[in-house]
């Protein structure tokens, strides 16, 4: 086997929600620390890509520790090019979307929270993001807006409110800013269609 350069990602990923407390998962990095160090005692160069774990890091690799989700992602996303191999160990893209979502809203702010989302790694993308829909009315007016066929002008004698709420029951998610963040339709449960009474 030639000679190769490994990319590998070990240990967990720790989500902050305010200065002293911070989401996790149970990932204690062995099995990426020992593939490393496998690797280079077969004589590979191996860049060693870790959430905090209590370790030693192994002799000969590379090193590259990382705290967050957002970091993992970024760090493998700009090294990956580099390399001949990656190994994916860590499970830092099982904490869902809606944990990530609440974990940043509570450290950031509902303003800023908003502008880190837009940004976010990868796997928060299938999140839909209404623009401007920051109450259930805004709510309400989306929905008529964009799913029925109900003239604009008759829109103020309607109840916007349980139009926006209803429409949360069918497509949940949570207003951030100046936003509403629709939830993946993978995460929902099957729901009847809505009508407009």
């Amino acid at each position: 086997m030639p000679l190769m350069r490994f990319l590998i990602t070990a240990g967990p990923t720790r989500e902050a929600i305010d200065p002293v407390r911070y989401l996790t998962n149970h990932s204690s990095g062995k099995m990426g620390y020992c593939l490393a160090e496998a690797a280079v005692h077969e004589g590979h160069s191996v860049l060693l890509i870790s959430g905090p774990t209590s370790l030693d890091i192994p002799h000969g690799v590379d090193f590259l520790p990382v705290e967050c989700a957002r970091e993992m992602y970024d760090a493998v996303k700009n090294q990956a090019p580099y390399a001949d191999a990656a190994i994916l160990t860590t499970p830092w893209d099982q904490l869902d979307g809606k944990t990530i979502l609440s974990a940043m809203v509570l450290q950031k702010g509902e303003a800023e929270a908003a502008e880190i989302f837009r940004e976010s790694p990868e796997h928060l993308r299938d999140y839909t993001i209404l623009k401007g829909v920051n109450s259930y009315a805004a709510l309400g007016r989306y929905y008529l807006a964009n799913e029925t066929t109900v003239p604009e002008e008759l829109y103020e004698y309607m109840d916007l409110d349980a139009l926006g709420c209803r429409y949360e029951d069918e497509h949940p998610g949570v207003f951030i800013g100046s936003d509403y963040v629709q939830y993946p339709a993978a995460e929902l449960k099957p729901s009847m269609e809505m009508q407009i009474m």
